[in-house]
């Protein structure tokens, strides 16, 4: 990455050539309005030229008000743009991005896999009073056909007992 001071004196310059100013006579914190006179337009034209020379884009929130702008302001926006614009950034944001992604796919399917497992519960809980009913019939059904189907009860007669005959001994 280009050093800060390389970038300070790339900006000094475009803020001397647009001004028509001596480059040794802009200090780091020089207004541009209301210590080198610029207006909106030198503003925007030397911002211009940053951007263009950088091949960098200032937010628009960045570009007003101009009365903040000084030589250290611009180097700083400039610093920020480059590491933003560094491959090292661009691809621990598309990581960032690629890690929401797949959170979101991820979401996505445990809603999808907790709604296919509420829709099995009911359907096993479905079943299983199905098999209740059923096995509730057959019983029902099975005491039917064996009350149906029961022998007819006959009735077991005690055998008579012999009467007792007189021993002698009963005599006496």
């Amino acid at each position: 990455m280009m050093r800060a001071k390389t970038i300070e004196k790339i900006i000094r310059d475009f803020i001397a050539k647009e001004l028509t100013l001596n480059p040794e006579k802009i200090g780091l914190e020089d207004n541009l309005v209301n210590d080198l006179h610029a207006d909106s337009m030198d503003i925007v034209n030397v911002v211009t030229a940053i951007e263009s020379r950088f091949k960098i884009k200032f937010p628009d929130d960045t570009q007003i008000p101009y009365e903040g702008y000084t030589l250290n302001f611009l180097v700083e926006g400039v610093q920020r743009a480059l590491r933003e614009k560094s491959p090292v950034r661009k691809a621990a944001r598309a990581a960032k991005t690629a890690e929401k992604v797949a959170e979101e796919k991820a979401r996505q399917v445990q809603a999808q896999v907790k709604e296919k497992r509420i829709e099995l519960e009911e359907k096993i809980e479905e079943r299983v009073e199905e098999g209740i009913k059923a096995r509730r019939a057959s019983r029902k059904g099975a005491a039917a056909k064996a009350v149906k189907e029961e022998e007819p009860v006959v009735e077991w007669e005690k055998p008579a007992q012999p009467e007792a005959e007189e021993t002698p001994s009963d005599n006496k």
